[in-house]
């Protein structure tokens, strides 16, 4: 497979540029850090490729997005991201290179989703989360297996649907249990992303991504 190293590099700085501004317009709220906690949870609980990793814990971070902003819901991203790679560098699942641009995608997805969500809410609910979902789904897209086309990407359309769609329901209830909630949704996430991580047969655990780094 070929590398192709600098639009990653580009996306990887442009993610510790939104991790800088995140941090400096971050407000210290805590209300964030359960839905951190529980979405950091369900880590060792993935398939170890990337792509089950990138979307697990989607509705959690989304509604922390809708809930408590985009700052904080890139500073969770980041830490979610490096757990991640570290849950995976331990099992040898992954390269350093690969893992690095994961993160890049990770924190840019995060950002990209939030901004979305909030810039199009005070036009309509709906069309936010609409919006916030296809962000998603065209930017996880673009972490993929070299055998996967567009097309076969498409049934995971279902993923950020549905994790747009728990994010929305969490943000309407201030609850700790509430949180329960996201974990069927999380479930059918998994099992929904491990279907086609075993249709497409997924690469060699430190397989080398191709036009853009690989999720599998």
């Amino acid at each position: 497979m070929k590398m192709h190293k600098y639009p990653t590099l580009g996306v990887v700085l442009a993610a510790v540029a939104i991790v800088i501004w995140a941090v400096l317009h971050f407000e210290m709220r805590t209300g964030w850090v359960l839905f951190f906690i529980v979405a950091a949870m369900t880590i060792p609980f993935t398939t170890r490729r990337m792509l089950s990793v990138l979307f697990t814990g989607t509705p959690l971070l989304m509604a922390i997005a809708m809930i408590y902003g985009t700052p904080a819901c890139v500073v969770a991203a980041t830490l979610y991201a490096l757990m991640a790679a570290v849950f995976l560098r331990l099992n040898r699942a992954r390269t350093v290179w690969i893992l690095c641009a994961g993160f890049g995608y990770m924190v840019c997805e995060a950002f990209l989703y939030s901004a979305a969500y909030h810039v199009l809410k005070p036009v309509n609910l709906f069309l936010a989360i609409v919006a916030m979902a296809f962000v998603s789904y065209l930017v996880t897209s673009l972490l993929r297996n070299e055998r996967e086309t567009w097309t076969d990407r498409f049934p995971l359309l279902l993923n950020p649907i549905l994790a747009a769609s728990c994010a929305a329901f969490l943000s309407v209830f201030d609850h700790p249990f509430v949180l329960l909630v996201a974990l069927p949704a999380i479930a059918v996430i998994r099992y929904w992303t491990k279907i086609h991580e075993s249709r497409l047969g997924g690469p060699a655990p430190n397989a080398t991504p191709a036009a853009s780094p690989s999720a599998q």
